[in-house]
């Protein structure tokens, strides 16, 4: 990118040049080129307070931080420089207790015999950004065999956790067939689990389990500590199909996925489009790499490239960038959620497989969801019922949506 080079974002408001400099400063190590755009940005008239709470909920924080501290110091209004420097050690804080909390996690559930391995968090701060205070997460994500999740959950529970949610027998039930996590909470609030078997739910047909992941490991420090850590070839899978499920509205996972290609040299392109092709993911993974490239200048081999100029995977593209900063109506910075069905309607784009399409429109329809446990409180007895109501619920919804794209009401997404 050279200097007079602007990036084009979806950014809406204040100004392009807000985006642009978020753009610019999500990445670890800055080129000169880059270097010297931030350096033209910061002499712009820049809304610092919509800067900063955009740099917090794209969770780039520490990033922003990091190059404005060092680049142009001085340039920054002393007030907002204060606000920065403190989130920033606040981040570094919480992120220093996560870790210490994970690594104790992970020693638990190894002495009970319980096959672990974290996801995100921790690990992939301290493996790709090489600096655990730089990324900002919030909770601490593992992955197990379907088979250990309910032992792994009693363990937890007794050891000062507690659900997340109340659900029934038949409700934990349907969530251990149809979904993909489930969520404990400390006793004090300030620590979010998530126990992870697979890593998409059913009705995203993307059969990457914990069964199969934990078939090729390796290994990382954390703290000193070594953990096990998914190979980077998965690892970029999981963060692709994670992302494309939310639309790629956060410029965090993005940058994940720019610092995974960076961190890893020697990846193993022809197996990692294997693997993408064979669980019919290739779409979205090209989807990933296409906006890390982009956006954040990711580089990627030739061959990649051309695969991701497709038109399928050029159109989602721009339709996240144009998400990305999109205004919410409750709110001055945020990111506009499609309904239901719009984003259907992009995750079908996503997927290259007819078969997979169907399966994903037959699923979504007749498939329970937690909206659907709240609308309608059911006694166990009565549950399956819910597979009779979920037809009719979306069935009620359709019309009303074909209303309002009518009317241009509905984000065309």
């Amino acid at each position: 990118m050279s200097e007079g080079t602007r990036i084009e974002t979806g950014l809406r408001r204040p100004s392009d040049a807000e985006g642009e400099l978020l753009l610019c400063c999500a990445r670890t190590n800055l080129d000169d080129d880059t270097t010297n755009r931030i350096l033209t940005l910061i002499r712009e008239e820049l809304d610092w307070d919509y800067l900063l709470e955009a740099a917090s909920l794209h969770g780039i924080m520490p990033l922003l931080h990091r190059h404005l501290a060092a680049l142009a110091e001085e340039a920054i209004p002393p007030a907002i420089l204060a606000r920065l420097r403190n989130d920033y050690q606040t981040n570094a804080r919480r992120n220093l207790t996560l870790s210490v909390d994970l690594i104790r996690l992970l020693r638990l559930l190894k002495a009970h015999e319980i096959p672990v391995v974290p996801l995100k968090g921790p690990v992939l701060a301290a493996s790709v950004y090489g600096d655990l205070s730089l990324r900002q997460f919030g909770d601490l994500d593992v992955l197990l065999h379907e088979r250990d999740v309910a032992r792994a959950k009693d363990l937890l529970i007794s050891h000062g956790y507690r659900p997340a949610f109340e659900m029934t027998p038949a409700q934990e039930s349907a969530t251990l067939r149809h979904h993909c996590e489930y969520l404990l909470v400390s006793d004090n609030g300030n620590v979010i689990v998530e126990l992870h078997w697979r890593i998409i739910p059913t009705w995203f047909p993307f059969p990457l389990s914990g069964d199969h992941l934990m078939t090729r490991l390796g290994e990382t420090s954390l703290g000193g500590t070594t953990v096990p850590t998914v190979q980077p070839e998965d690892l970029l899978l999981i963060l692709c199909v994670h992302s494309t499920k939310h639309l790629w509205t956060k410029l965090s996972w993005i940058c994940d996925v720019a610092e995974v290609v960076r961190a890893n040299e020697d990846l193993d392109w022809e197996l990692l489009m294997s693997r993408a092709r064979e669980l019919g993911g290739e779409r979205m993974l090209l989807l990933g790499l296409c906006l890390a490239r982009d956006l954040l200048g990711a580089p990627l081999p030739e061959e990649i490239r051309r695969r991701a100029e497709i038109e399928q995977v050029r159109t989602l593209a721009a339709q996240s960038q144009q998400l990305l900063f999109r205004d919410r109506p409750e709110g001055p910075v945020g990111y506009g959620w499609p309904g239901y069905f719009e984003r259907s309607r992009y995750y079908i784009r996503a997927m290259e497989r007819l078969r997979d399409k169907a399966r994903y429109c037959l699923r979504f329809a007749t498939t329970p969801m937690e909206e659907d446990w709240d609308n309608l409180k059911l006694p166990d007895p009565l549950f399956p019922l819910y597979y009779i109501l979920r037809p009719m619920r979306v069935g009620r919804w359709f019309p009303r949506w074909v209303w309002q794209r009518l009317r241009g009401t509905t984000p065309a997404v």
